[in-house]
C-alpha cells in the first residue's frame, strides 16, 4: 500500500523502499513529537494558569490541558476549559470566553490561550520539523 503525503495541493505516492524508510522514521520519530507537543502546550497553558483573571472559582479550576489519541492515528494535545455558566433565563454558555480583565475589553481566552498558541505553532513546526530531520539522520 503506497503511502500518500499532500502538501497544499501538491502530493505524491510513496512506496515500496522509500515507503519503508518514511514510515520507519515517523514510527520512531512519535516520542520526539509527544515530547514537543506537550512543550507546546506547555508554552501557553502554564503562562495561561499563572495570569487568568480569575484567582478562584470555576473558571480557573477547569483550565486543563491534555493529550487525546482521537481514532488510531492522531495525536492532540489541546488546552481547553469547559465551565459554563447559567443565565437568568437558564440559558448555559461557556463561560471562559466571557472572562475579561479588569477594566478593559480583551477577552481573557483570546489573550492568554488563542493568541499565544497560534503564535507557537510556527515554532512547534520548526522543532518537529527538527526532531523527524534527526531520526532521518541517524542522530
Amino acid at each position: 500500500m503506497a503511502l500518500k503525503v499532500r502538501s497544499g495541493r501538491a502530493s505524491i505516492s510513496i512506496s515500496g523502499g522509500l515507503e519503508k524508510m518514511v514510515r520507519d522514521a515517523v514510527e520512531q520519530a512519535n516520542p520526539e513529537v509527544v515530547k514537543g507537543l506537550r512543550k507546546h502546550t506547555s508554552r501557553v497553558y502554564d503562562p495561561a494558569k499563572r495570569a487568568w483573571p480569575v484567582k478562584s472559582g470555576v473558571s480557573k479550576d477547569r483550565l486543563q490541558r491534555e493529550e487525546r489519541l482521537v481514532g488510531t492515528t492522531r495525536l492532540e494535545s489541546v488546552i481547553f476549559n469547559d465551565a459554563t455558566v447559567k443565565t437568568g433565563d437558564g440559558r448555559e454558555f461557556p463561560y471562559p470566553y466571557a472572562v475579561k480583565f479588569a477594566g478593559t475589553d480583551r477577552r481573557a481566552w483570546e489573550a492568554l490561550v488563542d493568541t499565544p498558541g497560534r503564535k507557537s505553532i510556527a515554532l512547534l513546526e520548526d522543532e518537529l520539523a527538527e526532531a523527524l530531520g534527526r531520526v532521518l539522520d541517524g542522530s
